[in-house]
């Protein structure tokens, strides 16, 4: 109950200060492997649900088992990408703020990559926030040809270990005047 009121309260603060929100990034140690030292199903429970009598007795593993871990919170990251409330124009360059939220002992470097945008064009091709900062600016441009309307541009994150994560930005490319 706590994870979905603050899931839709993160929600409701992207929503309402106009930004797109990545999903948790990060983590360098996704997977533990842990000793498991619990009982199974008896082999008369197993029986008994198909019908038989048979009983026996319950058996016990402790064979070392490969568990996905959550990862800290702690050791992860969140990226937030700007709307474009008044658009490009076709021909025009618009300056970005990409911007990071970081658990606090997450303290690598993230680049980004950008994917799925026809005609526009983004300086530098794969911006860094360097550890400890909280931002990468960057510029769009739109082609003087660009296609006209809504595209959504994946702003992919790449920490130096961990997992990836990627956030949607709409940009509407609108014809130049």
């Amino acid at each position: 109950m706590k994870q979905l009121f603050a899931g839709m309260l993160v929600a409701s603060l992207a929503i309402f200060t106009g930004c797109n929100q990545s999903p948790t990034g990060g983590g360098a140690s996704k997977t533990a492997t842990t000793s498991s030292s619990r009982s199974s199903a008896t082999h008369a429970d197993t029986h008994r649900s198909a019908g038989s009598n048979t009983s026996s007795h319950p058996t016990t593993s402790s064979a070392p088992t490969t568990a996905e871990a959550k990862p800290k919170l702690d050791d992860t990251f969140k990226i937030s990408a700007p709307v474009f409330s008044e658009g490009l124009k076709q021909g025009e360059k618009k300056n970005v703020k990409v911007t990071i939220s970081r658990g606090k002992d997450f303290k690598e470097n993230v680049k980004l990559s950008f994917d799925g945008a026809k005609g526009l064009h983004f300086d530098p091709a794969q911006p860094e926030i360097k550890a400890g900062e909280d931002k990468a600016e960057f510029s769009v441009a739109a082609d003087k040809d660009a296609p006209l309307g809504k595209q959504d541009v994946m702003i992919h994150a790449t920490p130096e270990k961990g997992s990836p994560t990627e956030v949607k930005m709409t940009v509407d490319v609108n014809k130049a005047s």
